[in-house]
């Protein structure tokens, strides 16, 4: 009998590609074959995390690469949209790439080399995807890479309109807080899901796309998410149907540097170099714009602090400003590293790293408390602030930033918070407390464990 043959379809973004690079690494290991749909400009990328994945993995060895095949489509936005740009994403992707994505299952099944599909996992955002698979009589399931607690906004979206907490265009009814559940963390109108854009028409849009996502989860009674019952009891609780399989996280303690670009590995050699919790790790995602005066006031925190940091500045946010220079006169301190881009996982598993200044997204909160790093928040959309609230206020592992009445957060209040975290050692024990549990449950008789066993058996049926 021939090995199950799956085929991958993320949100062509790091924060839901990256969670399907690691699933994939563990159906690898467990004897399937995958196929990997890709936007054309990450193939490189994720070409290389999918083997550092599989290397990662214990008992796996090189020659399973080659049962993961990437297929590249081009993510149908024009030379001068913002590949960034989440709405026009959803609304690109589901409208150009159903026929492509038709047109590679057909090429794979009439190929002699590759088996035919036997099953999809697609992004919930490109839940289109199972309608395909159900036109070409394949199995289907849903992952979601987030939060549970974010989902479940999605899905109360028809008793937010009863409660007249939103209107039926997604309006929220004037600024409000609400719960889900007496259980569940308040939440903000100002931070529903589908305003991502000021745009109006956009966010009716959408709006729309959210509230229409329910179609493709009639499709599969597989619906998987990137989380736990230790870390989000109430939302699970809410979403009985949801199956956590989280967290997706390969031991890079045990991993090799050998796939690692020169940049990556300069920022492991320099982390080699700092003493034991000593360096302040700054990173704010691939999606997050920081505006000059911010970015100056964080220049001016981290350089108060007088302590090494590690401050991932991608290439955008530099050649995005106007100013020459987008980093405060005097602005020198030989203690930092500024790269564009860090292996995350790796630099969090690493010995001197004292706490995590992050957005908040999830994956990001996960690979923090799972490595014992307490957190400072600073989020800036959506879901970022429903994590804010997991960290400061459910779970006690971190501390988030108070801005000033012009919404700068400033450098004394920077400074302030990071000593505040980094001499908090009770924080630092909870932090470590969690992140033990939480990774007990993707290990041997654990929840996540079972549960990514049973979808495994699914898969072969």
């Amino acid at each position: 009998m021939s090995s199950p043959h799956i085929i991958v379809v993320p949100l062509p973004i790091a924060g839901h590609v990256n969670p399907l690079v690691q699933f994939s690494a563990k159906l690898v290991k467990n004897g399937m074959r995958v196929s990997f749909i890709v936007a054309d400009y990450y193939y490189n990328r994720v070409m290389s995390a999918i083997a550092a994945e599989i290397q990662g993995e214990e008992d796996c060895h090189v020659g399973l690469q080659s049962q993961v095949k990437l297929h590249s489509i081009p993510d149908g936005l024009g030379p001068e949209d913002d590949k960034n740009d989440m709405p026009k994403l959803f609304l690109s992707t589901s409208a150009s790439w159903p026929a492509m994505l038709e047109k590679i299952i057909q090429e794979i099944n009439g190929s002699d080399r590759e088996g035919k599909v036997t099953a999809m996992i697609a992004d919930l955002h490109m839940g289109w995807a199972l309608e395909v698979a159900d036109k070409m009589g394949i199995k289907g399931s849903i992952f979601w890479p987030s939060s549970a607690a974010f989902l479940a906004v999605e899905f109360s979206i028809p008793n937010l309109i009863d409660q007249k907490v939103i209107d039926n265009d997604g309006v929220p009814i004037g600024r409000q807080t609400f719960q889900l559940s007496p259980s569940m963390i308040r939440m903000d109108t100002e931070h529903l899901p589908w305003n991502l854009n000021n745009d109006l028409v956009t966010r009716k849009k959408v709006f729309d796309f959210f509230f229409n996502i329910g179609r493709a989860l009639k499709l599969t009674n597989w619906w998987l998410c990137n989380t736990s019952s230790e870390l989000e009891p109430a939302a699970l609780t809410l979403l009985p149907n949801l199956v956590p399989i989280g967290p997706l996280m390969t031991p890079y303690k045990k991993a090799s540097r050998q796939h690692l670009s020169e940049e990556g590995l300069s920022c492991l050699n320099w982390l080699d170099q700092q003493p034991a919790r000593s360096v302040i790790y700054v990173a704010f995602g691939s999606l997050t714009f920081v505006e000059y005066k911010q970015f100056q006031e964080l220049a001016l925190g981290l350089e108060l602090t007088r302590k090494p940091y590690l401050w991932v500045v991608p290439s955008s946010v530099i050649t995005s400003t106007k100013f020459s220079n987008i980093y405060p006169d005097g602005f020198n301190n030989s203690l930092r590293k500024i790269v564009g881009w860090a292996p995350q996982q790796m630099v969090l598993s690493h010995p001197t790293i004292a706490c995590f200044v992050t957005h908040c997204g999830w994956n990001s909160i996960v690979e923090g408390l799972c490595n014992g790093v307490p957190l400072l928040c600073w989020p800036f959309v959506a879901e970022q602030f429903y994590a804010k609230t997991y960290v400061s206020d459910v779970w006690k592992i971190g501390l988030a930033f108070e801005s000033c009445e012009n919404g700068i957060v400033s450098g004394g209040e920077i400074k302030n918070k990071l000593e505040q975290l980094v001499s908090n050692e009770d924080m630092r024990e909870r932090c470590s407390k969690l992140g033990e549990m939480t990774m007990k449950s993707i290990q041997g008789d654990g929840q996540s464990s079972n549960n990514i066993s049973k979808f495994i058996q699914w898969l072969k049926e």
